[in-house]
């Protein structure tokens, strides 16, 4: 008594469910990442346009991949809710 018997998914939640929570807190750290990163590449320039160019471009993509994680999961919350079936498992 008093020890949890479920597992890690012991509460309903399949692999696949787990797996693309994984994902996309994976793809946030990941975008967290290429924005420090290029940030850095910005003020490290030196002057040198090419080098502000390609740090600009490193945080503008890894913005717009941040906005379509997001929107993914927007949309895919939306059709669960149009069909009546919740495919992330966000809410219960």
């Amino acid at each position: 008594p008093g020890v949890p018997t479920g597992g890690l998914f012991g509460t309903g939640q399949s692999i696949l469910v787990t797996a693309i929570q994984l994902a996309v807190i994976g793809a946030v750290l990941f975008s967290i990442y290429t924005i420090i990163r290029g940030g850095i590449n910005m003020i490290t320039s030196g002057g040198h346009k090419e080098k502000f160019q390609a740090g600009r471009e490193r945080v503008r993509y890894a913005i717009i991949g941040l906005v379509i994680v997001f929107f993914s999961i927007f949309i895919v919350t939306f059709l669960g809710t149009v069909f009546g079936v919740n495919l992330l498992q966000i809410t219960k």
